[in-house]
């Protein structure tokens, strides 16, 4: 296969994120306000906004390989207005930015839980479509 050096390069964001609704899960113990108070929220709204600019073609969030469905599931109701977003960075951010982008689902990445077995799926790199959201 050629490749055309004319050919851009695709733009990747991604955001790194303390737990929102659980600190100190990841070993970090730290004080967080409350994600759903009303401050909070028009950060996250704002922070939303700024990556809606951005314009990803697609949203993808670290969850484990074994919950796809459901988190498509949940987002399926966050677009028919029948779920509530949780205080989680994927429905505060995630869900929310999707949404706004029209995308019709989410997809998933699980880079530490990969496994041996099937190190590719759990990864996301296994389905090509996981791999376009790095293409803006």
């Amino acid at each position: 296969m050629l490749i055309d050096e004319h050919q851009t390069k695709p733009t990747i964001i991604i955001l790194s994120s303390g737990r929102l609704v659980n600190p100190g899960m990841d070993g970090s113990d730290y004080k967080m306000d409350d994600v759903l108070a009303p401050k909070r929220q028009c950060e996250i709204k704002q922070l939303v906004e700024q990556f809606k600019a951005f314009n990803p073609i697609t949203v993808a969030l670290e969850v484990d390989f074994s919950r796809n469905a459901e988190i498509n599931a949940e987002y399926q109701g966050y677009l028919k207005g029948t779920y509530q977003l949780t205080r989680g960075e994927g429905n505060q951010i995630g869900y929310r930015l999707a949404k706004q982008l029209g995308h019709s689902k989410v997809y998933y990445v699980d880079y530490f839980r990969s496994s041996k077995e099937n190190p590719k799926a759990r990864s996301g790199l296994g389905d090509p479509k996981i791999v376009s959201f790095i293409i803006r």
